[in-house]
């Protein structure tokens, strides 16, 4: 039976995540002068190295299969991270749906329609949000406190870039954010500590 990519981390309880936002900036200097001149390039994506816990093998059977299934950097799996389930802004206790709004956004701003009214602080800097789904799924960071005005609508800074311009009307997930992963290396691997006990772990990078 062929497998049908993304797939699910089938145990969501990590013992440490480090995430790593890597951006492509040039920074080249004069040989004469010493002075710096500074090139942002369009290149912007997340790395993460996620650690389990020792699990039980029962668990572990199943992490394994899962690590197997990725066949190395061909398959992908979403990720989010576990410490911002929801936002630090008024948005926790805001209930919206926010929607994209206007069609050929790009770059470092998205801006939303269907928000809450004249809401100070609606997303705090360093929310998570999650724009697509399944395959098309990406993790953005806001960074810069959002309001929304007195229409619900509001310009979010997030990171990193828009790649792809999202569909007008095209829902924003702020609860449970997650972005598409793949292996950030051509194998996976694990110990065991007998009888039961395995250890295990994975480096990824953003999928696109």
């Amino acid at each position: 039976m062929t497998i049908n990519y993304p797939i699910r981390i089938p145990v969501y309880e990590f013992a440490e995540i480090s995430w790593a936002p890597l951006s492509v900036v040039a920074n080249p200097r004069s040989a004469f002068t010493g002075k710096g001149q500074i090139q942002v390039f369009e290149g912007q994506w997340w790395e993460g190295q996620v650690t389990f816990p020792q699990l039980p093998v029962e668990l572990a059977s199943s992490l394994t299969g899962f690590l197997t299934a990725l066949n190395g950097r061909e398959g992908t799996f979403l990720l989010g991270d576990p410490s911002h389930q929801k936002p630090q802004g008024q948005a926790k206790d805001n209930a919206s749906s926010p929607l994209i709004n206007g069609a050929g956004q790009i770059g470092n701003q998205i801006s939303i329609r269907n928000g809450p009214v004249a809401v100070t602080g609606w997303l705090a800097q360093g929310d998570l949000l999650q724009l697509g789904a399944e395959g098309t799924a990406s993790l953005h960071k806001v960074t810069k406190s959002t309001d929304t005005d007195a229409s619900g609508l509001a310009t979010i800074d997030i990171w990193p870039r828009l790649r792809k311009s999202p569909v007008d009307g095209a829902g924003i997930i702020l609860e449970g954010a997650q972005g598409l992963f793949r292996l950030n290396q051509d194998g996976a691997s694990w110990s065991v500590s007998p009888p039961t006990q395995h250890d295990s772990g994975f480096a990824c990078i953003e999928a696109f």
